[in-house]
């Protein structure tokens, strides 16, 4: 799929707006909600590829060496079309200096957590 720049743009032009009106509809219903949430978390894929950074009052981005990353991805099974997937993202140097917040995930599950955590509590207590 990530390799068909047709089927890829025909499934995106299918999907993405269909996402965007499920995420306003959880906006508008944390929004609503007594007391409301502290925060709403959204994982973005390619939020900064996409040229809509400016709708987040906050953006993390997370990172790992190459190795550590190639290895979870390869334990997942998903290494094959890998380089058509990471052609169409930004380079950690090119997602790093758009965010607020960079967290490193060299670490095992729960350090990741810890640091999720340590982030989210600074980013709600401003």
């Amino acid at each position: 799929m990530f390799g068909d720049a047709a089927a890829r743009t025909w499934l995106e032009a299918l999907i993405h707006p269909l996402v965007r009106d499920a995420l306003a509809r959880w906006r508008t219903d944390a929004a609503a909600a007594v007391p409301p949430p502290r925060a709403l978390v959204e994982e973005v894929a390619l939020l900064l590829e996409s040229g809509r950074p400016a709708e987040y009052d906050h953006i993390v981005v997370i990172v790992a060496d190459d190795s550590a990353r190639r290895a979870r991805i390869a334990a997942r099974g998903h290494l094959e079309g890998l380089g058509a997937r990471e052609a169409r993202l930004l380079t950690d140097e090119g997602r790093i200096v758009h965010a607020d917040t960079v967290i490193r995930n060299d670490g095992d599950f729960a350090a990741l957590e810890a640091a999720v955590r340590d982030c989210l509590e600074r980013v709600t207590t401003r």
